[in-house]
Parts: C-alpha cells; sequence; structure tokens
C-alpha cells in the first residue's frame, strides 16, 4: 500500500437529541479512527446531515461503529423489553441502512462492528434477539445463559476464511442484544459457546463483514489485526 495514497475510510457517527429531537452533538469513540489510521487508512467521519450518496462516491470503504439498539419494527416486531432498550437516533438508523445497503449492491468494502453488525443484517432482511436474558435457554441454535456477552468471552472462527485465523479467540464484548435470524446472502463465520452469531460475511463480496465484538478495543490481538489489516487492503485494492 502506498504510504502517501492512503485509502478514504468513512466511519458513521452518533447523532444524540435532545427530548424535542433537536440536534445536539455528534460523537464517536476515537478507538474506531485510531485503528483505521493504525492499519493505514485516513478515518473520514460522516454526520447524518447529507443523503448518504453524498458521501458514498469520494469514499473507498466504509466503517459502522458500535451504538444503540435499532428499532424492532425495523425488523418487523414490537418493542419487548423498552426498559432495556439503548437509544439511538432513528436519522442515524435511516442514513446507515442506505450506506449499507448501496455498498452490497456496489461492493463497497464494508467492516460493520456490534451494533453495526447488528444494523448491516437487519437492513437486509434478518432479525435480532432483543434481549439476550430473554430469549429461550438451551435450545439448539439460540443463546442461553451460559455466555456473558456484556464482558469478555471467547468466540470460534470456521476455518476456511482466508482473511481471519481459525480458532478460539478472546475478544472484548458489549452487548444485550444479537442475530436471530441471519439476512439472505450473509454467512456466518465466528459463533460463541452459546451458539450465537459473533461474526457474518458476503462471499462474493471483496470484503463485507460484520463482527459482534469490539476490534478496535485490542488491536494487539492477532485476530484484531486480521480484521483491520484486511479491510484496509480491500479498501486499497477497490478505490472510489
Amino acid at each position: 500500500m502506498a504510504a502517501d495514497n492512503p485509502p478514504l475510510i468513512g466511519i458513521t457517527v452518533d447523532l444524540d437529541e435532545d427530548e424535542n429531537g433537536k440536534t445536539s452533538l455528534f460523537s464517536l469513540k476515537t478507538s474506531y479512527a485510531d485503528a483505521v489510521r493504525q492499519f493505514g487508512g485516513v478515518p473520514v467521519l460522516l454526520p447524518v446531515t447529507c443523503s448518504p450518496d453524498m458521501y458514498f462516491g469520494r469514499l473507498d470503504a466504509i466503517l459502522i461503529p458500535g451504538g444503540g439498539d435499532l428499532p424492532a419494527k425495523a425488523y418487523g416486531e414490537k418493542e419487548k423489553f423498552p426498559e432495556k432498550k439503548m437509544r439511538i437516533s432513528e436519522k442515524r438508523v435511516e442514513f446507515e441502512m442506505g450506506l449499507v445497503r448501496r455498498a452490497w449492491l456496489e461492493k463497497k468494502p464494508l467492516l460493520a462492528i456490534c451494533y453495526g453488525m447488528q444494523m448491516v443484517n437487519v437492513a437486509l432482511g434478518g432479525s435480532l434477539y432483543q434481549d439476550l436474558e430473554g430469549a429461550i435457554p438451551n435450545e439448539p441454535g439460540k443463546p442461553g445463559p451460559g455466555v456473558n456477552h456484556k464482558a469478555p468471552h471467547q468466540i470460534i472462527v470456521e476455518g476456511g476464511i482466508n482473511f481471519l485465523p481459525e480458532g478460539r479467540f478472546d475478544v472484548v464484548s458489549a452487548h444485550h442484544q444479537g442475530i436471530k435470524k441471519t439476512a439472505p446472502g450473509l454467512c456466518t463465520i465466528a459463533f460463541s459457546d452459546d451458539g450465537l452469531v459473533e461474526a457474518i460475511r458476503q462471499k462474493e463480496h471483496p470484503f463485507f463483514v460484520g463482527v459482534q465484538w469490539h476490534p478496535e478495543r485490542a488491536l494487539d490481538s492477532p485476530l484484531s489485526a486480521a480484521i483491520f489489516g484486511s479491510f484496509i487492503r480491500a479498501a486499497h485494492e477497490n478505490r472510489a
């Protein structure tokens, strides 16, 4: 990768609003931008003040970071645990869905983290567990009480993935929702011991990956390095 011509990585940001729905501030944890920069990309923050189309053609890749809880109506359900719902701006949700769907169609490299992975899955027709503690325990293929997904735990990366090492890894995790039904066209590439989906990808895409954990918080991990290194390489190879 040419050091003087690094790829531009668009990173979406949170939109925090007051009770009247007026915009108060944009926010993003610096660890996302630091990870992109460390592995050779230039982070470009994307406020939701324009149509996704205004940014899309100028960027080499998209990163959807963590956030709150997607509205259940986005995947055809009613809210079951309103007291546990983590607030997120619907403007951000709409903006990111536009980015995700266009990246899918035009094969723009995309990395989605935590909420971001859930966003990708819902945007493409999948669904979520609204609260993992409320899921049916011990049912095959469904998350049960054995793993605390709000804390570090282990995941298993399946074989046959050229950009990720295979095996068990410790990951940093902080979420209470997760994928229930995987969207058409996506496949599972990692899972936790309770059967919860921990990573997804689209096979025919140069790099279209979602991870449920936070690789940006553990950049000394070989797994994190593999994820961000492959993402930035894909961005360089598929320049806007």
